[in-house]
């Protein structure tokens, strides 16, 4: 019945919307007129392809860069920090990535997007034991890299440069969300917080009671604090939707800049994951 009631209908948040059950909800709508409101219209499962034919493609695109030129965003910089493993970290990687790299040559198996690694790994691993120990090795590396003890001196680095800023710090994840928490007395939030906690944390980092907070991936959009001007991120992210999220988070218009900084691990499958990414600055 109110389906029938809307002749318009605003999608905030529009990528969301490329989901496969949100679609279904799309296509049953009878409303004439459709806007759909995203800062990162694109989609790892190409999902945004089918929101298009329902909802029409963008009639407006903008940069980062350019909304920042405009004064609809705040000035920022933008730096990335290489920080390298250790000498026992790098001979850890090392053996893993040996691991990982030799099932892929002997299976005769190319990687080139986030759904070969699903068909040639992932739903593999229960009919090949080989596969499983490929995953593990890949992950375990992968997780090496995005947290490693080099990373964790280089945050201290920052906070203590930045002692009277507001400061967000995002991992990937949250064993390391909670070791930067306790090492620094930092609140975290990650979903596994209590709404109650998360709101009275939000609220007193809104009002500068709490001048850093540290999370995973719940506060990448949603929420809004235009006191934040500088964000960490740990872990190099290859989505660029989820970085311009992320870099959304410090853009609100304030007065002076705001600075992102990423760190980056050299010599590690992080630093082709950032690579990717960078090849797309659109909003």
């Amino acid at each position: 019945q109110l389906r029938k009631n809307f002749n318009f209908v605003i999608l905030d948040e529009a990528h969301h919307a490329g989901a496969k059950e949100t679609l279904k909800v799309l296509e049953g709508l009878p409303s004439a007129y459709r806007l759909g409101l995203t800062a990162t219209p694109n989609r790892s499962d190409k999902g945004e392809e089918k929101l298009y034919e329902l909802i029409g493609k963008p009639i407006k695109v903008a940069s980062v860069s350019d909304l920042s030129k405009n004064g609809y965003v705040a000035d920022y910089e933008q730096k990335t920090i290489k920080v390298p493993l250790d000498k026992d970290e790098r001979e850890v990687y090392n053996k893993l990535m040996t691991t990982y790299r030799e099932y892929l040559k002997r299976r005769n198996i190319q990687i080139r997007t986030p759904e070969d690694y699903e068909r040639y790994l992932i739903f593999r691993v229960n009919q090949d034991h080989e596969a499983k120990e490929a995953l593990d090795a890949h992950r375990n590396a992968r997780n090496l890299v995005f947290s490693s003890k080099a990373k964790l001196h280089k945050i201290e680095e920052i906070i203590i440069e930045h002692l009277d800023d507001q400061i967000i710090i995002f991992s990937e994840f949250n064993d390391m969300v909670y070791d930067i928490s306790r090492r620094h007395l930092i609140p975290a939030i990650t979903h596994e917080t209590k709404s109650s906690e998360r709101n009275d944390i939000l609220q007193k980092f809104s009002r500068g009671i709490y001048s850093k907070i540290v999370t995973g991936k719940v506060l990448d959009e949603g929420w809004d604090c235009g006191n934040v001007n500088v964000g960490i991120i740990v872990s190099g992210t290859g989505q660029a939707r989820q970085f311009i999220q992320r870099l959304g988070r410090i853009l609100r218009p304030k007065e002076g800049k705001s600075i992102l900084y990423e760190l980056v691990t050299p010599e590690s499958l992080e630093v082709g994951t950032v690579r990717r990414r960078k090849q797309s600055d659109v909003i």
